[in-house]
């Protein structure tokens, strides 16, 4: 199994317990592994690239200029892979999984075919850590949550997994509530990840009475609110504007709403 892969090697034993332990409910160890290192993802991302001697890519701007005509969105995400880069007939991608296999995607090969001489295609994959594959995907892809095919393609950058292997994947709530808020184009929040501020519990109170909580203001003021949806029915996505909406015309401020899951919810409530 990848927890017990020999690249965990180096990671303390404490932090790879509580990994576990959060993987027997549900969702992807990278995704639970990067949440539990925190500020040593980098770091660790690194020294497991070196061990499988591959290419580490920290930051957007190490990736160079990159080629977006080599992949589809829909590849991308049906194959948690970015492309790079080709170089004669090696076609460079990046990938936020330090165990991927070049195996995982031999698929693509057919469609690199015609952009190599001679037609035969190799790949090499490079390592990133999660939050550079997401934000290098929204940099090759601006526009792609307009033309996601369903929420399981909006899936594949919440829970690190591609498409191809979702159907079979047991989701956390956070990543089914990230899913939806993408697919929508509204913005995610996890309160556990992402510090929010503190206020008076009277003010809270205006929000939790209508099953919102505040989370933060903006630099111009503004204050997110977060919300939860249950399913996918746009019905409930409505009703949950709509409450935003009669609070912001009752507190004569502007309010932006942002996802969080139903668990979460429930626990700032």
């Amino acid at each position: 199994m990848k927890k017990l892969s020999p690249l965990l090697s180096d990671i303390d034993p404490a932090v790879l317990r509580l990994v576990e332990e959060d993987m027997r409910s549900a969702g992807t160890l990278i995704n639970h592994l990067q949440q539990r290192l925190g500020e040593q993802t980098t770091e660790v991302w690194e020294k497991m690239a070196q061990a499988s001697g591959r290419r580490f890519i920290a930051t957007p701007a190490e990736a160079g200029p990159i080629d977006a005509r080599l992949l589809t969105q829909n590849d991308a995400l049906d194959y948690l892979v970015l492309p790079r880069v080709r170089s004669f007939t090696t076609i460079s991608l990046m990938t936020p999984d330090p165990f991927a296999k070049l195996s995982d995607v031999t698929a693509l090969k057919a469609r690199f075919a015609p952009l190599v001489p001679g037609g035969e295609a190799s790949i090499r994959l490079d390592v990133t850590t999660p939050a550079c594959f997401r934000e290098l995907f929204n940099l090759i892809y601006p526009e792609a949550w307009r033309s996601y095919r369903d929420t399981a393609d909006a899936a594949v950058l919440a829970a690190l997994l591609p498409r191809l292997a979702w159907a079979e994947h047991r989701p956390t709530p956070e990543e089914e509530a990230e899913a939806r808020a993408t697919f929508r184009g509204l913005r995610f929040i996890d309160p556990l990840l992402e510090k929010q501020e503190e206020f008076t519990d009277e003010f809270a109170e205006i929000f939790t009475t209508r099953r919102l909580y505040p989370h933060s203001r903006n630099e111009g003021g503004h204050l997110t609110v977060l919300g939860a949806l249950i399913g996918d029915e746009e019905e409930e996505l409505r009703a949950l504007r709509q409450r935003v909406d009669n609070l912001s015309l009752a507190l004569n401020q502007p309010l932006h709403l942002a996802l969080t899951s139903p668990r979460r919810l429930i626990q700032l409530l």
